[in-house]
C-alpha cells in the first residue's frame, strides 16, 4: 500500500492483519494448550516426562502467540523501512532478558527447568511486542512513510538496470491521509 500511495489503508492493512493474526493464534493457542498432556504421551510412558511436557507446552502457547505477533510487526518495520527499529528492540531484549532470566528460572534454586527456559523467552517477548506495538501504533506516520517509500522507488532500479521513471504528485486526500499518485513518464 505504501508504494501505490495509498496511507490510510496501508494503516489499515496493519490493523486487518493484527486482527486476523489474532483470530488464528486464538485457535492455535488452544489446541496447543488443549493437547498438552496426549503430545507428551506419545514419545513416552513416564508420568514425570509427561506433566514436564504439558507444563512446557502450557507456556509454549503464550511464546507461541507473542512469538507470531513479533513477527507480524517485524514485518511491518520492514515494510517501512525500519528494520534497525526491529533489531534494536529484539537483541538488548533477548540477551538482557531472555537469557538471564531463563537461566535462571531454569538453573535456580527455583529450579523450574525446561518450562524455567521457555518462561524467560515468554518475558522477554511481552518486551518486544510492546515496544513494538509502542513504535507502529505510537510513531509512524504514514503519510511520511508513503512519501519515503516513493523516494526509495525513485533511487532503485528496474529488472534493465534502468532507473525507474516516476512522476510524483501529492495530493490531500480530504480525509486526513495522504494519496499519492504515480505514473510513467
Amino acid at each position: 500500500m505504501l508504494g501505490a500511495g495509498r496511507s490510510r489503508t496501508a494503516k489499515l492493512t496493519v490493523k486487518v492483519g493484527y486482527a486476523v493474526t489474532a483470530a488464528i493464534l486464538l485457535v492455535t493457542m488452544s489446541l496447543i494448550i488443549g493437547l498438552s498432556s496426549w503430545w507428551g504421551s506419545l514419545y513416552t510412558s513416564d508420568p514425570e516426562i509427561i506433566h514436564i511436557v504439558a507444563v512446557s507446552l502450557c507456556v509454549v502457547a503464550f511464546v507461541h502467540v507473542l512469538d507470531v505477533i513479533n513477527m507480524v510487526s517485524f514485518g511491518i518495520l520492514r515494510a517501512t523501512g525500519q528494520q534497525r527499529i526491529g533489531v534494536l528492540i529484539c537483541v538488548p531484549s533477548y540477551y538482557l532478558i531472555m537469557l538471564p532470566v531463563g537461566l535462571y528460572l531454569a538453573f535456580s534454586s527455583l529450579d523450574m527447568g525446561v518450562p524455567g527456559l521457555w518462561t524467560g523467552l515468554l518475558i522477554s517477548l511481552v518486551f518486544v511486542v510492546a515496544a513494538q506495538f509502542t513504535f507502529i501504533f505510537g510513531y509512524i506516520d504514514w503519510d511520511r512513510e508513503v512519501v519515503a517509500c516513493l523516494e526509495r522507488l525513485k533511487k532503485s532500479t528496474r529488472v534493465d538496470g534502468q532507473p525507474p521513471k516516476l512522476k510524483v504528485e501529492q495530493l490531500e486526500n480530504g480525509e486526513g491521509g495522504l494519496s499519492v499518485t504515480r505514473s510513467e513518464c
